[in-house]
């Protein structure tokens, strides 16, 4: 019997104009056996567009109401049956082989806990636009074509993966016992909790990856955070892996996590400093500081600010 792939859908009303297309490139899925498990908002919006797919008999629709994003990720976990747990945002698109690519890299590799593929970006506010599934150029792409040929020689690396952030959003599939052991998305990391989640499995599993462009990401006004948000719950996804996951860091390794943890208290510095906000830019430099002690960057800075 083929192992059913669980896809996780969580959505809210901004996106529901996106959803329709997201949920019929699941469908028209290569690899058969999967269900769709669409956690909605509540929202009438959202509703309406599950009310297209309710006679398919591999969709199971949800709400989850005044929790937010990730309750909504880990319900849909809790709520599927599938042996394999795929995830896809309501305005991406899933490539016809995705699935596909991704359960014959797990059965290749079964030890993996995690295993990935390419991501391609496309700048659409228009539903119409992403029914066109050719390729954009080369330069758009997550993982850059010579990169990807080598990653897909071995396993890759916990180090390669947290210094540079090679998995994203829907571009990933994780067998489900592996959340028994690692447990699933944090909701203190919030903006990040893809990326710690997979630090926490490359911590106790290999990770595998499979050399297919998988999903098209859209970039569009709804979906795209600011600088401050994004720096912010960076430093905040580091900290918290830190305090509480101690097998995580020591995994990663000290140089390589305090040159990371660094650079993002660096460039959250850099925007307060920008924004006139004189005391949380030198408190970010500070902190720099001491994890890069040797960076002449993060002590002029801070001299910069203290001095003025």
């Amino acid at each position: 019997m083929t192992d059913q792939v669980s896809v996780i859908v969580p959505t809210y009303h901004r996106q529901a104009k996106f959803l329709a297309h997201a949920l019929e490139s699941i469908f028209e899925q290569s690899y058969p056996s999967l269900e769709a498990v669409l956690i909605g908002d509540g929202s009438k919006e959202i509703l309406q567009v599950a009310d297209r797919f309710r006679q398919n008999k591999r969709f199971k629709f949800f709400n989850e109401t005044g929790r937010g994003y990730i309750a909504a990720l880990n319900q849909g976990i809790e709520l599927s049956q599938g042996s394999y747990v795929a995830f896809c945002d309501s305005d991406d698109i899933l490539n016809k082989d995705h699935l596909k690519v991704l359960v014959d890299t797990v059965e290749r590799y079964p030890e993996a806990g995690l295993v990935f593929d390419n991501l391609e970006y496309f700048d659409s506010e228009s539903t119409e636009e992403a029914i066109d599934t050719a390729l954009i150029p080369g330069d758009r792409l997550l993982i850059s074509q010579g990169r990807a040929r080598h990653l897909a020689k071995g396993a890759v690396s916990l180090q390669e993966i947290f210094s540079d952030n090679l998995v994203s959003g829907p571009a990933f599939m994780v067998p489900r016992q592996v959340f028994a052991k690692v447990g699933y998305f944090d909701s203190d990391a919030f903006l990040m909790n893809d990326l710690h989640l997979f630090y926490r499995i490359g911590t106790y599993y290999p990770v595998r990856f499979a050399n297919y462009i998988g999903v098209r990401k859209r970039v569009h006004s709804a979906n795209l955070t600011t600088l401050h948000q994004h720096y912010e719950y960076g430093v905040k996804c580091l900290e918290n892996i830190r305090e509480r996951y101690p097998d995580v860091f020591h995994r990663i390794g000290k140089r390589f996590f305090s040159k990371k943890l660094g650079a993002k208290y660096y460039r959250l510095g850099l925007y307060f400093e920008r924004s006139g906000d004189k005391n949380k830019a030198r408190e970010m430099y500070k902190k720099a500081m001491f994890m890069r002690k040797l960076s002449l960057r993060n002590h002029w800075s801070y001299l910069r600010v203290s001095l003025r």
